[in-house]
């Protein structure tokens, strides 16, 4: 194969990862560029068959690990939350029943709910978390 269908190649699955949420064809379109400098410097087709290969696969090993630890931090970040269970604080805009408003937390502002109406400047306690609103009660 030549130089010309690596560089397709690469700039084909550079354009469709662009379209995606997956890292996939990034990890292939790098590949294809490994396999360009494999043919670059006069190798044959075997090895830059393999080069793509290789690389290609350290590329999609790479982005598994570096998703997986990306994850784990939004997963610590999201727990994070659950550690205001229990503290109080501070309305900063009235909280309407079952509707959001703010509250202030340890100097922090967060958006809140609340299953009865909370007016502002009501000091409240948090009771619960839901994804990133925290459920909070008169205190």
């Amino acid at each position: 194969m030549s130089i010309e269908f690596w560089i397709f190649l690469a700039v084909i699955a550079i354009l469709l990862e662009a379209l995606t949420t997956n890292s996939f064809l990034i990890s292939l379109g790098i590949g294809a560029v490994g396999a360009v400098a494999a043919d670059y410097f006069g190798y044959d087709l075997t090895v830059q068959i393999i080069v793509f290969i290789i690389v290609s696969i350290i590329c999609i090993f790479l982005s598994f690990r570096i998703s997986k630890r990306l994850n784990e931090d939004y997963d610590a970040i999201k727990s994070n939350q659950e550690g205001l269970i229990g503290k109080e604080g501070t309305v900063k805009e009235e909280i309407p029943k079952n509707e959001v408003g703010m509250v202030v937390v340890d100097g922090k502002d967060y958006v809140a709910t609340s299953y009865e109406n909370i007016n502002e400047n009501s000091q409240v306690k948090v009771i619960d978390n839901d994804d990133l609103m925290l459920i909070v009660e008169k205190k």
